[in-house]
């Protein structure tokens, strides 16, 4: 923990308020002014630095996560939607051929044959 560490920051001065300052650097909400005296303490600078580096690492993959459920969902529609027009080309071809042209095309298939 930062609050451990050999420092004089009054903002990592606790658990709660080191933890408070961090979500602030996180979300950019802390002040600059306060960013000189952490760059002045190398140990805490390598703790804050590496802990956004972790948290911007996290928050990547949940959007990549979040991209990727979102995609799937789509897939599945876009799926489900692309039969469908298939399907409707298909009734739509069946009502143009005729009646004769399709026994025909039923007989040369010889489904009532054995194939051995």
């Amino acid at each position: 923990s930062i609050s451990s560490l050999n420092h004089d920051l009054k903002d990592f001065a606790g658990v709660d308020k080191g933890a408070l300052s961090l979500f602030e650097m996180t979300l950019t909400m802390y002040p600059t002014s306060h960013f000189e005296q952490v760059q002045n303490e190398g140990w805490v600078l390598l703790a804050v630095g590496l802990f956004i580096i972790l948290v911007s690492i996290f928050l990547l993959n949940l959007l990549v996560a979040q991209l990727n459920q979102a995609y799937q969902g789509v897939f599945v529609d876009m799926q489900g939607y692309a039969r469908l027009n298939r399907a409707k080309v298909i009734v739509q071809t069946m009502e143009q051929v005729s009646q004769k042209r399709w026994g025909r095309f039923l007989g040369n298939l010889k489904l009532d044959e054995r194939l051995e």
